[in-house]
């Protein structure tokens, strides 16, 4: 493929992703998530044409702690995916040091958007609410997380790329504010103009969870200028109303 294609831009996002299903297949998500970003990085360096190169990780390279973190942070993954994703880190800053080809590295926070394919809490809420439940089954309530819309992810590697970087650089991607889970089923209240309730559901409880992930994201800014547009109501409404049209 990269012989055909000869990009001079990669943009490598692909990985095993949902956290609990990594943890129960460690074996999978490390061949998938470090072998396969050997397999792209070794098909960069062999293409010859490649100029800039920009891999994707995440903020679960950072250890628990309370307050937003930079990238300066020390990491210390509390789980198989985020023990991959620095794997993927150190692979990122080896290929640019063996080869001098420019390398971004973005820890990415937490995700919301269309099309999520994974069992995520935006899109088990959502789910759940459009099958007609009003009473939702969720897991860990209190834990708070750095929730970032897709389209402000795409906006800030665009942003990331065009600076024309020559060595290797580090940046969070996040909108720096935090939401508990219990906040952003009030983002759906709002957006549906109807009460929700919580139930716990003991078979979705994480046994072991970090209260706090918060990105610092003034590197990012300082760097491109980027500024996150979707808050949290719009994305959700987004969701809702690209659901209804679906089913129209």
């Amino acid at each position: 493929m990269f012989d055909t294609a000869r990009p001079e831009q990669v943009l490598h996002l692909a990985a095993v992703h949902f956290i609990p299903y990594c943890n129960q297949h460690p074996a999978e998500a490390a061949d998938i998530n470090i072998n396969g970003t050997i397999s792209v990085l070794d098909a960069a360096e062999r293409c010859g044409t490649v100029k800039q190169v920009f891999v994707a990780s995440t903020a679960a390279v950072y250890p628990i702690a309370d307050g937003a973190m930079d990238e300066a942070h020390p990491t210390g993954p509390m789980d198989i995916y985020g023990t991959t994703k620095l794997a993927t880190e150190k692979l990122a800053s080896e290929f640019h040091l063996r080869t001098g080809v420019p390398t971004i590295i973005g820890r990415f926070f937490n995700a919301f958007g269309p099309n999520e394919t994974n069992p995520h809490l935006f899109p088990e809420i959502q789910r759940q609410v459009l099958a007609g439940a009003r009473t939702l089954q969720l897991g860990n309530l209190d834990p708070k997380r750095d929730y970032i819309h897709t389209e402000d992810m795409s906006r800030a590697m665009a942003a990331l790329l065009g600076l024309g970087i020559k060595g290797q650089g580090t940046f969070n991607i996040g909108r720096g504010i935090e939401y508990s889970v219990r906040e952003v089923v009030a983002a759906f209240e709002r957006q549906l103009g109807e009460k929700l309730t919580i139930e716990v559901d003991p078979a979705r409880v994480r046994k072991v969870e970090r209260m706090h992930l918060l990105a610092d994201v003034r590197k990012l800014k300082a760097a491109t200028g980027w500024e996150p547009k979707w808050d949290i109501d719009e994305g959700v409404g987004t969701l809702l109303k690209e659901k209804v049209l679906d089913r129209s």
